[in-house]
């Protein structure tokens, strides 16, 4: 599996789309943003719906209603991670993005570096879809079909799909704050 968000500006970049393409009407023209994904609404990219946001994150004015314990424990928690990840990229609030970030995907990866691989860009979409949950071995995992689309200075585009993996340990005694949280695991992104 590919180290993921740290590849992703590097990879937009090779894996150019001709202008006018946008991550809402990709992939079988049935991929929606993350938003629309749990509100069902128009495609629109995440940035210009109503935010959803991370309770674990500092996400300013992007606060989400807060969820009782056990929906933040499930489906809902990871979507909520996976949503104010999106959004954050989307508005190039590359610290917010990585606040989402898991201890794996730290070792991949800088907030620096995730900022600075994103310069070229002028605009950033991110599509969300719902996804699948599943557990295994005391964690449960939460894996959602992602396309990420980045808009070049010339107007050219350049997108990445591939599936991100939320990660949380399923109240495991002893277990880490770090480790109870949904937070980024992995992505395969190309």
């Amino acid at each position: 599996m590919r180290a993921w968000l740290l590849t992703i500006p590097l990879f937009l970049a090779a894996c150019g789309t001709s202008p006018g393409h946008s991550a809402a009407n990709q992939a079988d023209g049935q991929t929606l943003s993350a938003a629309e994904a749990t509100a069902s609404m128009p495609t629109t990219p995440v940035a210009q719906q109503t935010p959803q946001a991370s309770p674990t994150a500092d996400m300013g004015d992007l606060q989400a209603a807060p969820l009782a314990p056990d929906a933040q424990k499930g489906e809902k928690g990871a979507r909520q991670v996976l949503i104010a990840w999106a959004h954050a990229l989307e508005r190039k609030q590359f610290d917010k993005a990585y606040a989402q970030y898991g201890d794996q995907a730290r070792q991949s990866v800088t907030a620096r570096q995730l900022s600075d691989r994103s310069d070229r860009y002028t605009r950033i979409s991110v599509a969300v879809p719902g996804g699948t949950m599943e557990g295994a071995a005391g964690s449960l995992y939460y894996t959602a079909p992602t396309t990420i689309t980045g808009t070049r200075e010339d107007g050219g585009t350049d997108m990445l799909r591939g599936d991100v993996v939320l990660k949380r340990v399923n109240d495991v005694p002893g277990a880490s704050a770090e480790q109870l949280r949904w937070h980024i695991y992995s992505a395969d992104l190309e």
